[in-house]
């Protein structure tokens, strides 16, 4: 399931971006940021000659990430909504996306940040960051005292008016062992709440 989230810029840029395609005399104006045979020899090269692992760090994410969904997935069976499990297939292609991205920069190693990228894509996909925030009441009372310190720690981070990303705002509370299951909790909890609002580009601005 895709998320189509309302942003009236976001759908105009989109917009126009299709209309082009189907006008014939910009065809030849067209002019991107690298020409398309460097592109074509760039993808070729990255497939070829880089094969990037997993780090240990990225590695504990991933671990972490899978543990955590499926602990909800069994608590949550003991209520009257109900979540699908992630499956080891998906971790799977989190695994593969995270290398794809370290690829990308052509680097050998697909570190923490290369799964934080590949794991926030898997929730703005497969819509879990909506249901996530409809579940914290099923969950130990542990499990919401620390999402309710993220969310204060975030508050305290981004001020009223401030753009940031998620990116930033999980290694920040890294920076204070937390875990990035409950960051991500936190800051889609704050987007339910008004507090904070997803722009089309992803990035986060803080309303309130």
């Amino acid at each position: 399931m895709l998320k189509d989230n309302e942003d009236i810029n976001h759908d105009k840029l989109l917009c126009k971006h299709i209309l082009s395609l189907h006008n014939n005399q910009n065809k030849q104006n067209v002019v991107g940021p690298i020409s398309n045979n460097k592109l074509r020899r760039f993808i070729q090269y990255s497939k070829q000659v880089v094969s990037p692992i997993l780090s240990n760090e990225a590695k504990d994410s991933l671990r972490n990430f899978y543990v955590q969904k499926r602990k909800e997935y069994r608590e949550d069976k003991r209520s009257s909504t109900k979540k699908i499990p992630i499956t080891l297939r998906q971790l799977e292609s989190l695994v593969r996306v995270s290398e794809s991205l370290a690829r990308m920069e052509l680097s050998p190693i697909a570190s923490e940040k290369h799964v934080q990228m590949a794991i926030q894509l898997f929730i703005v996909s497969t819509g879990e960051a909506m249901k996530s925030t409809l579940n914290v009441d099923n969950m130990s009372l542990d499990d919401q005292h620390k999402i309710k310190l993220s969310e204060e720690l975030i508050l305290n981070i981004v001020k009223k008016g401030q753009r940031t990303t998620r990116r930033f705002i999980i290694k920040e509370l890294q920076k204070q062992y937390i875990n990035m299951v409950y960051i991500q909790q936190a800051i889609n909890i704050l987007i339910k709440k008004g507090v904070l609002q997803e722009r089309g580009d992803l990035s986060l601005r803080r309303c309130n």
